[in-house]
């Protein structure tokens, strides 16, 4: 991990002021500690500018603002044919659903349906 990553970590991490149990919630949620947590945070264009944490009226804004900061989901597009990232999409969302996490599989659906990957039928 270079000093670019630990900023960006730094960053994350701050984002997360004053609220220690979102940040032990997130992290545990986003699997953290493996190496695909790390490279999202390497990988993130979302925590390279300072992004300011808005007003959140429920916790699912809450949870879905620190998501999109390493969205992983935004890097699936870079450099793969389109085809390919429709099934890994695909994947993820089959994969959410088995696992009964549903605030994720809607995440994941809203996301294929808002980039042109789903029809909202």
């Amino acid at each position: 991990m270079d000093s670019e990553d630990f900023n960006k970590l730094k960053k994350l991490f701050e984002e997360f002021d004053g609220r220690p149990n979102h940040l032990a919630k997130f992290l545990l949620d986003s699997n953290a500690f493996s190496n695909d947590f790390i490279d999202n945070v390497s990988n993130s264009t979302s925590l390279i500018k300072s992004p300011v944490s808005p007003y959140f009226r429920n916790i699912s804004e809450m949870n879905n603002w620190y998501r999109q900061l390493v969205d992983d989901l935004d890097l699936l597009k870079k450099k793969k044919p389109r085809k390919q990232i429709i099934d890994e999409l695909e994947n993820k969302l089959s994969k959410a659903i088995l696992s009964e996490n549903f605030e994720e599989a809607c995440r994941i659906r809203d996301y294929m349906i808002k980039n042109g990957y789903k029809d909202k039928h």
